[in-house]
């Protein structure tokens, strides 16, 4: 659902009832404002102007973690012997171990968050691997930036880590980026050969991110204005059977996320920023 000015567009037909359009797949154009011209011309019954469907607008969610001036992670940083290099690697930032370009189409992606707090080591079974797509951005919360938040020490000592079998099952989906709320998708030494597996395969790991709890809360809102705009669309005839609702898409956990970094030849650690839209 989102709020645009009263009209049907191509590829889409859109049923605006006063100031709420919900957009249904459809190949028709229609140009009206009558509630009844438009259930008719795409074949949808009991749509009255008076439905109580709830105005909605997109959400965007930032989930990346910014490091203040005054953070202990900046001086950790500017105590290295290569602060330029530490630099890259605090706060949400993805590693470039070994110096790859990352394509410019990774900006943005389809998303999916998979909740697995509690969990030492997520393995397959904790995950429905079937819903992870070529080109997505997964996303992990393991609970630990909201267990133990980002400066202390506690945060990076035994962080929860995914199984090299996971690691190497989502590699062979051909994703785009791993996320997690976390320090790293393995851990100590094992961190880096992680990072450059994923790296040399066209997988980005994406650490540190922030308010993952917020992506589900989003979902669940969006999912429930979805379901009772779809109580008030008792029949749609056009293209039922082949087509998911917005409802089932929200089922699933997916939503848009766009990823933000700045290219540096010589940093290992590259600082982005990461935003999820519902």
């Amino acid at each position: 659902m989102v709020k645009r000015n009263n009209k049907i567009d191509t590829n889409t037909t859109e049923i605006n009832t006063t100031e709420t359009i919900y957009i249904i797949e459809n190949t028709n154009t229609i140009k009206s404002s009558n509630t009844n011209e438009i259930a008719n011309a795409v074949n949808i019954t009991n749509i009255t102007a008076t439905a109580n469907i709830t105005e909605s607008v997109k959400t965007v969610v930032d989930i990346t973690t910014v490091v203040k001036a005054d953070s202990p992670m900046m001086a950790w940083a500017k105590s290295q012997a290569n602060e330029h290099i530490a630099m890259g690697h605090i706060g949400t930032h993805l590693d470039t171990y070994e110096k790859s370009n990352i394509p410019i189409r990774y900006f943005k992606s389809q998303g999916i968050i998979f909740d697995v707090r509690n969990i030492e080591e997520i393995g397959l079974t904790d995950i429905d691997i079937s819903k992870v797509m070529s080109n997505y951005f997964v996303i992990f919360r393991t609970g630990q930036m909201e267990k133990f938040g980002y400066e202390g020490q506690e945060y990076f000592n035994n962080h929860p880590q995914l199984s090299n079998e996971l690691i190497t099952a989502l590699i062979a989906k051909k994703i785009r980026f791993i996320g997690v709320d976390c320090a790293g998708i393995r851990q100590n030494e094992q961190h880096k050969t992680a990072d450059i597996l994923c790296e040399n395969n066209g997988v980005y790991v994406i650490e540190n991110l922030g308010n993952l709890y917020t992506i589900q809360s989003a979902l669940y809102n969006v999912k429930c204005e979805l379901d009772n705009v779809q109580m008030n669309l008792e029949n749609i005839q056009s293209n039922r059977d082949s087509d998911k609702s917005s409802s089932e898409n929200f089922q699933r956990n997916e939503f848009t996320v766009y990823t933000m970094w700045h290219d540096n030849e010589k940093m290992t650690g590259l600082k982005c920023r990461v935003l999820v839209e519902f």
